[in-house]
C-alpha cells in the first residue's frame, strides 16, 4: 500500500468516528531545535483527498540547511494532520510504551508504530465536554503507569 492509500485510509478512518473535517499545518524545513509554522488550513474530506499527493510530495522535497555549527544537513517539511467534530474529541496518545500501549488499547480506534518500540494512539470521546483541558486531563488517566 503506498503511503497516499495508507493515509487516506486514515482519513477515511477519522470520519468513521466522528471527523467532520482536518487542520493541515505545514511545518517550515526542519532540522535538529529548528521548526516553524508554514501554514495551516482547514480542509473537508473530499478536498483533502484530493489535495493529499500533492501537498506529501512538496513536504518530502529535502534541501540542504547549513546549521549554526557549520554541519550540513537535508531537511524537509513536515504535514500535520489532525481531525475536527464538533461532536467528537480526539485524544491522541503518543510515544506509548507497549504496556501503556496495552491498557488503552480496547479504547483506541487507531495503533501505529511510530518508531521502534513506540506507539501512537487515538481515542474518540464522544458527548462529552471537548475543551482542551478535559481532554488532556483524559489522557494522563490513559497512559498514567
Amino acid at each position: 500500500m503506498s503511503d497516499i492509500a495508507a493515509a487516506k485510509r486514515m482519513l477515511d478512518t477519522f470520519t468513521s468516528v466522528g471527523a467532520d473535517s482536518f487542520v493541515v499545518t505545514k511545518t517550515e524545513l526542519e532540522w535538529p531545535g529548528h521548526k516553524k509554522v508554514k501554514w495551516g488550513k482547514t480542509y473537508f474530506l473530499p478536498e483533502l483527498q484530493e489535495k493529499l499527493p500533492a501537498m506529501r510530495s512538496t513536504a518530502a522535497i529535502r534541501r540542504p540547511m547549513i546549521l549554526d555549527d557549520g554541519q550540513t544537513v537535508l531537511a524537509g517539511e513536515n504535514l500535520i494532520i489532525r481531525p475536527i467534530s464538533d461532536r467528537v474529541g480526539f485524544i491522541q496518545l503518543d510515544d506509548l510504551k507497549p504496556d501503556q500501549l496495552d491498557r488503552i488499547r480496547p479504547a483506541a480506534f487507531n495503533v501505529h508504530a511510530t518508531s521502534s518500540g513506540n506507539y501512537q494512539a487515538w481515542i474518540a470521546v464522544s458527548a462529552c465536554e471537548t475543551k482542551r483541558r478535559s481532554l488532556r486531563n483524559s489522557c494522563a488517566v490513559c497512559a498514567r503507569p
